[in-house]
This record gives structure tokens, sequence and C-alpha cells, in this order.
């Protein structure tokens, strides 16, 4: 049951109560607008799911992942299955992951990113730039499921954006190739990458920040930023991952269908993916940001130091399971060696 926002929850008094809890959470703290989630929005029967997501609809991955996702395993379930979606701005991004392994909610549709203080693996994914079937038969789609029951988390899908990041800047990139000498914004998996181009990796900097492909049209992100880096790098890895005790008391016939409707929903993801980023890209050429292309030996340096930075940061832990993906992906060819 794919609902408008404004309306997506049991019933517009629910709605009003939580748009109620985003205003005085910082009053209360998170204990208080989870006592709020958990007495407006519990389930009627096993296949009502309370849905997670990190985004609002203005993230092409809402309507065309997740919204999507939805109509599919409800339309295949028969009725079956109903999803009631809650966005960011009852739970915020970096709570979800919590509160979807400890059976507040059923499922999230999120990126590692949101949870790298639990675990690096979700962000590692950024650095495999492979279709559906690659991920499967290099065993690392297997890996990753393993990894995240363990806490608490069965994976539904890993829908990828082949057009994962670019950088955003106020001024091209350089004669010389670089970013010599320019602060960029940025999070610690950008490092590796920012001083290959000789530049400062600095919290809140205007000379640019790094920042995914397709969420960058935003006016409120862009700043100071005129200029856009093409090709884009790395890839952009969502997630869809059930609580584990909700999956465990469906039967096969409904586990299978969550998991063929994601296999799916990867499949499309992949296909589709350089359409959402040249969707994205044309909004930012509607509001004068022009492209800027890597030359030279960035060309090659780019996506080596982009993965270097992910891989550091995802193996910050010294996880065992991170570091078998890793083995995976490089032996199936899939991230860069």
């Amino acid at each position: 049951m794919v609902m408008p926002y404004s309306s997506r929850v049991l019933c517009s008094g629910a709605l009003r109560t939580f748009r109620t809890a985003g205003a005085c959470v910082h009053e209360l703290g998170k204990l208080a607008l989870i006592l709020v989630v958990v007495s407006t929005v519990r389930a009627a029967h096993a296949t009502d799911f309370r849905l997670l997501s990190s985004w609002t609809p203005a993230y092409p991955g809402v309507p065309h992942i997740v919204e999507r996702y939805v109509r599919k395993v409800e339309q295949a379930g028969n009725g079956e299955f109903r999803f009631f979606i809650i966005g960011p701005d009852s739970i915020p991004p970096f709570d979800q992951y919590e509160a979807t392994a400890i059976g507040i909610f059923d499922v999230v549709f999120t990126h590692g990113s949101f949870h790298a203080d639990s675990t690096g693996m979700g962000l590692a994914l950024d650095t495999i730039e492979a279709d559906p079937a690659s991920m499967r038969e290099a065993g690392v789609w297997d890996a990753v499921d393993q990894h995240y029951r363990a806490r608490g988390l069965k994976l539904l899908a890993l829908p990828v954006s082949r057009a994962g990041y670019q950088l955003l800047l106020r001024d091209p990139i350089s004669a010389d190739c670089d970013l010599a000498g320019r602060d960029i914004d940025g999070a610690e998996i950008h490092g590796a990458l920012l001083e290959t181009l000789g530049a400062t990796r600095k919290q809140g900097a205007r000379d640019g920040v790094v920042w995914p492909t397709l969420h960058a049209a935003d006016p409120a992100w862009l700043g100071d930023s005129r200029y856009y880096t093409r090709p884009t790098f790395g890839a952009y890895t969502h997630m869809l991952l059930m609580n584990l005790a909700t999956w465990n008391t469906l039967s096969d016939e409904s586990q299978a269908v969550l998991l063929n409707e994601g296999v799916q929903i990867e499949v499309r993801a992949w296909k589709r993916s350089w359409d959402y980023a040249a969707r994205a890209e044309a909004l930012l050429n509607q509001q004068g940001v022009q492209s800027t292309a890597f030359c030279g030996d960035t060309l090659t340096l780019v996506p080596r130091h982009w993965a270097d930075g992910v891989w550091r940061t995802g193996l910050r832990g010294n996880d065992a399971a991170v570091h078998r993906v890793r083995e995976l992906a490089r032996e199936a060819g899939i991230t860069p060696p």
C-alpha cells in the first residue's frame, strides 16, 4: 500500500502524532520518540510491515526503488502484505538501523553510511560496481546477508546505483587535473581520494564537497558549488533490511515473495541507474551547474583511491566479515585491486 508521505501511516491522527513527536524530540530525546512510534504504528498482523526510509520522496531512490518494491510485493502477495512507509522526519536516518534491528520497525530502506558506527559492511559495498548476478555469483550477497543476520537483520535487497558519487566544486578542476590547495568537505571515507587530488578534507569547507550523484540537485546542498565532476566514481548501494525476528515469523512462501521482488528491484535499479543519474544531472544544469572533467592520470587514480578510502573505513573495526567480502570482490574483479 504505497500512500503519499503526507498520509503514510495508519491514520491521520497518527500522522499528527508523528509531527508532534518530531517537534518535541529535541526536548524529550530519542526515548520519547520511540514510545510514540510504538504506540501509534503497531502492526495489525504479521504481514503488516512498518518500513523506515532514510530519505524523503525527493530522493529518486524512494519512488524508483522502495515504493516500487512495496507495490510489487503487495501485488505478488495478492493482498497478504501491507507496508506503511515512514520517512526521516519521524526517525532520523542515523537511528533507523538500531530501531529496526531491535524490532520497533520491520524494514528499513537505507545506506551503510547511516550505520557505519555499528558496522562498516554497508559502507564498504560502495566500492563494488557489479550487477546483481555478479554480486551473487561472487558470494558477496550471501556474505553480506550472513553479516547482518548476526546483527538481527535479514537482507532483502541491495539495489545498486552504479553512478555513485561526484564532487560538487566552486571552481572547475585545474589544468593540472587536480584540486591542489583546495579544502573539500567530505567524510572519513573520502580522505584517500581527496589526498590523491591534492585537496584537504575539511568539514564545512566551501571549495567543494563529495556527494552522491543521485542526491545532489537540492539547492540546499549546492551552496557555492557551480561545477560537478565527471565521470562519476564508485557505486551507491541501497539496502533493504528486515528485522530478523519478523522474517522468522513468515512462511517460506512469504519469504520467497520478498526475496524474489528484491532480486527484481536490484536488476531494475542497476539497469536504470544511468537514467536516474542523467535526470539528476539535468536538474543541476537547470540550476546553472556545469560539468568539469577528470583528466590525465586522475582518470585511473580516482576509482582506485576512492576504493582505498572506503575499504579503509569499512575495515576500521577489523571485522572479519568485511575482510571476507573484500576478498570475494577482488577475486571476482568487481572492486578495484
